[in-house]
């Protein structure tokens, strides 16, 4: 838990967001890589 709220926090300084935005873009980010690591298949 401590990790997870440093990466949004150092997310949030290097884009210049709030910690909401950036915690939805390192979300999404870990989606996308599953999704290439997964391929498109359900």
């Amino acid at each position: 838990l401590i990790r997870a709220f440093s990466n949004v926090v150092r997310e949030a300084e290097e884009r210049s967001v709030t910690y909401r935005q950036a915690a939805w873009c390192l979300g999404v980010e870990r989606v996308a890589r599953a999704f290439e690591a997964r391929g498109l298949y359900p």
